[in-house]
Formats: C-alpha cells, sequence, structure tokens
C-alpha cells in the first residue's frame, strides 16, 4: 500500500483531473488517499475485467494498470469522493457521466467556479433552462434539435442506457432523470460544439454564486 502522492505518475493530468474532483473538500489530499498495490491487501477482489476500484470508507483506490487510463482515474476518484446522493443508485450515474466533463475542462485547463459534482447534486429543470437560454439563447427542447439527438421522452431507451433500469422507470424521478441525462448530453456535446461548455460553465457559476450568497454572514 502506498500513498497516491508517492506514485511516479501522480503528475500532470493526473494531478489536474484530482484537484477538479477536490474542488471545495471533496476529496482527501493525495497523502491521504492510498493506493493498493492489489485488492487482496484489504480482503477485496474484483474479477480481472475491472480496470480500477475504490473503496471509500478506506480512502483506497486500486488501479488495474499504472499508469491507469485518465479516464479511469477521475472514475474511481468520483467515486471516492464526497457526494450528495438522491438515491444510492446514483452513486454509478456519477462516476460513469461526469468524467467526461471533468476531462474535458482539464483538457481546456478551465478551473470551474464550483466543483463539477454539483451539477448532478443541484441542477433541476428550471436552473437548466435558465442556464441554457443565458449562455446561448435556447430552450432544453432546442438543445435537442441542435445535437441531432430526440428527446429523451421520444426514446426512454436513452434514460434506461444512461442511468439505469431502476432509476429511469422512477416516474417520481422522471424531471430529475431527465435533468442528469441533459446535463450530460451537453458535457458530452461540448466535444463537437465548443459553445455548450459555456453553458456548463453557467451553471457552476450560478451554483458558486447561490453558495456565497447562502454563506454571506448576517448583518444586525
Amino acid at each position: 500500500m502506498r500513498r497516491l502522492c508517492d506514485a511516479k505518475w501522480f503528475k500532470g493530468i493526473y494531478t489536474t483531473v484530482y484537484s477538479t474532483i477536490a474542488l471545495e473538500g471533496r476529496l482527501p489530499p493525495p497523502d491521504r488517499i492510498f493506493l493498493l498495490d492489489s485488492p487482496s491487501e484489504i480482503g477485496a477482489w474484483v474479477p480481472r475485467q475491472v480496470a480500477g476500484l475504490a473503496i471509500q470508507e478506506k480512502k483506497a483506490v486500486w488501479f488495474g494498470s499504472e499508469p491507469p487510463h485518465p479516464w479511469v482515474f477521475a472514475h474511481e476518484l468520483i467515486h471516492l469522493a464526497w457526494k450528495r446522493l438522491y438515491t444510492p443508485e446514483e452513486e454509478e450515474v456519477f462516476s460513469y457521466l461526469l468524467p467526461r466533463l471533468v476531462l474535458l475542462l482539464v483538457e481546456k485547463s478551465i478551473v470551474p467556479p464550483a466543483n463539477p459534482l454539483r451539477l448532478f447534486e443541484d441542477v433541476d429543470a428550471e436552473r437548466l433552462e435558465e442556464a441554457l437560454r443565458l449562455s446561448l439563447g435556447i430552450s432544453v427542447a432546442d438543445l435537442y434539435q441542435k445535437l441531432n439527438l430526440p428527446h429523451p421522452l421520444e426514446n426512454p431507451g436513452r434514460l434506461e442506457f444512461a442511468l439505469g433500469r431502476k432509476l429511469a422507470s422512477d416516474k417520481l424521478y422522471l424531471e430529475r432523470a431527465l435533468t442528469i441525462l441533459a446535463l450530460f448530453d451537453i458535457a458530452r456535446g461540448a466535444g463537437r460544439y465548443p459553445e455548450l461548455l459555456k453553458a456548463i460553465l453557467c451553471l457552476l457559476q450560478m451554483l458558486h454564486r447561490e453558495s456565497r450568497r447562502q454563506a454571506r454572514p448576517l448583518i444586525a
């Protein structure tokens, strides 16, 4: 067992990915994250095809090869990070849908104004609609036309593919599911349509401003 900060490959893109996911204190310092040489060190077992493992309560990660692919690294750090989940199934949603955005921000050398995890925690349909209109002058419906994708209500299979059968079939969860999928579609589309990144940054700036207002002390 080693400390992440002692890994020779923990530099460059890996430190930037770490810093992005660690924003707002979501991850321990690198000297308090343990890098396992084998899952057996903590009595864990993983199938041969698994590329990585994160054990949040032990602040430990393992990678099938080192250095890991940056997507795998981001995926496992998201598992390791503190996050506010509305349902346990969202753990996998966060870890599979957010690495693409994290890597895009890193590639563009953008330090986001708020932790990207907050997109899935705090953005609702109203905030998303507002951010799209402010940044791009379009609605969510317009967004799907721009991306040449069917709206999830027209193709429910997309919801199930992205969020899993349980969340996609929960009628009480539908509005949140649609918002999460739209956020993922924006992040995925930002590679082809760079202007979509404006919407993501607009949302993160909105969340940052809200946090500052909530933290502002009252004046007697």
